[in-house]
């Protein structure tokens, strides 16, 4: 072999190593990135779940206020599981959201006839129950793609 043909083998060797660590580089920020997301849904479910229990358990909360938060963590929600669904195939966030989504909103939302109670109690219950199995989901998809790699 002459010196020209060790230079270009070292050089194709150099450029796979250098792909390899770009890919490898990649695939942690994506990891990052998407591990920053998940904490963000994780939060802003716990602000959604706050919000829905001011709004129906505490009479003394200011109802509009708590209606902007809910429609605010709703709207960030959502965007969030869009964003999983985008970037990696096999996560179903969607329906346990559209469940929590028409347990916050549905009944006498927004309605002239709500009034804050105990009678809710129930229904904030179950609100909290489908977070946390969505939370649950949430994190059971990222272990499977992101920590057994």
């Amino acid at each position: 072999m002459t010196t020209c043909e060790f230079a270009a083998i070292g050089w194709v060797i150099a450029l796979t190593i250098a792909l390899y660590a770009n890919q490898q580089a990649n695939r942690r920020e994506t990891r990052k990135e998407t591990r920053d997301q998940l904490n963000q849904l994780n939060i802003t479910l716990g602000v959604l779940l706050d919000a829905a229990n001011n709004y129906y358990l505490n009479s003394e909360a200011l109802a509009s206020q708590e209606i902007i938060k809910i429609h605010e963590s709703l709207n960030i929600c959502y965007r969030l599981i869009e964003y999983f669904a985008k970037i990696k195939a096999g996560i179903i966030l969607h329906q346990k959201f559209y469940i929590i989504f028409e347990l916050v909103t549905g009944g006498d939302f927004e309605s002239d006839k709500h009034l804050a109670g105990e009678h809710y109690t129930k229904l904030c219950k179950e609100v909290a129950t489908k977070k946390e199995s969505l939370i649950i989901d949430s994190e059971n998809w990222f272990k499977k793609n992101y920590q057994n790699n």
